[in-house]
């Protein structure tokens, strides 16, 4: 039983960690026409960097900016300052939180959870074994 609702727990967690965000890759011409998207952007040597809408910029051929670079190894993220080439850029996310898919997502979870627990006091069943 307690499977049964870590299983119905971890894909709630799932759903909401889905419906939460939408992801949309920019391209360089969408990130010269405006600054307003949190960005990650992966070069093409596989480095990654984080940068908040307006704390950065296109200058010239680079894309300069104050971020931070993910990194694999702990503390999982450095401070960055600089610039990186157009040219050198492989590809740029822009994360947005959604909130009507959020609320959609959690309603249906709390739903989904109240069946259960009704099926559970029902079949009487307890939680707490």
């Amino acid at each position: 039983m307690r499977r049964t609702l870590a299983r119905w727990l971890l894909a709630g967690s799932f759903l909401f960690h889905v419906g939460c965000y939408n992801t949309e890759t920019l391209s360089k011409d969408q990130l010269r026409a405006t600054q307003d998207h949190d960005i990650t952007v992966k070069t093409n040597g596989a480095l990654r960097y984080m940068f908040s809408k307006h704390q950065y910029s296109i200058v010239g051929d680079s894309l300069s900016g104050v971020g931070v670079q993910i990194i694999d190894v702990w503390p999982g993220e450095d401070r960055f300052k600089g610039s990186i080439p157009l040219s050198n850029i492989a590809s740029i996310r822009n994360d947005e939180f959604n909130s009507r898919e959020t609320i959609f997502i959690v309603a249906g979870s709390l739903f989904v959870l109240m069946f259960v627990g009704g099926a559970l006091v029902a079949s009487g069943l307890s939680v707490h074994h």
